[in-house]
């Protein structure tokens, strides 16, 4: 049985297999963050990079790296710290206040994608293998 991950990823859940492309969603997972367009910070996984930074889910993304915060500006951000040694700097605000946080990801742009587990059934084969 796929779970919802491989089931969102490969689009059976409307009754299609074709392949869906990854999202900004996908993108801001690296640094352990759920946010919206707009920059509301939903959920920070524990122990992720923007938890270990002081990032608190209810807080806004205000600018990233002194820029103003769009979702490209926090992809360049991530691209641009993979090559550099500096944190990727996020100027938060919440509860009326405002603070930067550094975050140290150097990790780059990471993509959800499928892990084989040693010793473990190829179910996935199984699924998608043409039947006789």
């Amino acid at each position: 049985m796929l779970d919802d991950f491989a089931r969102d990823f490969y689009g059976v859940g409307n009754g299609s297999f074709v392949i869906r492309t990854h999202t900004f969603d996908d993108v801001v997972a690296a640094l352990g963050l759920t946010l919206t367009n707009t920059g509301e910070i939903e959920d920070v996984s524990w122990n992720g990079p923007a938890f270990k930074a002081g990032v608190s889910s209810g807080a806004t993304l205000v600018a990233v790296n002194r820029n103003d915060y769009s979702p490209a500006a926090l992809t360049g951000a991530i691209v641009a710290a993979e090559h550099g040694g500096a944190p990727i700097r996020l100027l938060l605000s919440y509860q009326g206040g405002y603070r930067t946080v550094a975050v140290d990801y150097h990790d780059g742009l990471q993509y959800p994608h499928l892990v084989r587990v040693n010793g473990s059934p190829d179910y996935l084969d199984e699924i998608i293998a043409a039947k006789t």
